[in-house]
């Protein structure tokens, strides 16, 4: 059994939700962010074993920083509550400075990238910014990201 502890952010999504899952029946202990703990998806969680429900905002440094304390492992797929680049950067900042070894970033491609005729697509374009600076960022985190 993996000694080891695993973030979710988000987890009441699809993405999330399917790894704090396989994560907890795979022996990881499992902090599974949500925005409200009474989603029906929040309530299946947390009568898992091994996962933690717990709610709040991204948006708090104190929360996010907490997240990550004693983590090994994260899994991030910002959605648009708030300042989704903001939020995504304060992440990875966080994640960080806390040390986490290998932070899995689920992003999506900006197609403007391309040139003409591909338009950016707004909900996809700020996961790729947000991708794009944990890259940049000198950081001794191995990153990983999914283009679902």
């Amino acid at each position: 059994m993996p000694n080891q502890t695993l973030t979710l952010v988000n987890s009441t999504g699809r993405q999330s939700a399917s790894v704090a899952r396989v994560a907890a029946a795979l022996g990881y202990h499992v902090r599974a962010h949500v925005h409200c703990d009474r989603h029906p998806v929040a309530q299946e969680l947390s009568q898992l074993d091994n996962v933690t429900v717990i709610q709040g905002s991204l948006e708090d440094h104190t929360f996010v920083a907490e997240l990550f304390n004693g983590v090994q492992r994260a899994f991030i797929n910002t959605l648009a509550f708030g300042d989704e680049v903001a939020v995504g950067k304060s992440l990875a900042d966080a994640a960080k400075k806390a040390g986490i070894r290998h932070y899995i970033y689920s992003s999506m491609p900006d197609h403007s990238v391309f040139g003409q005729p591909w338009p950016a697509l707004p909900l996809w374009s700020v996961k790729f910014t947000v991708e794009n600076y944990i890259r940049q960022a000198s950081s001794p985190i191995r990153l990983s990201h999914v283009n679902p």
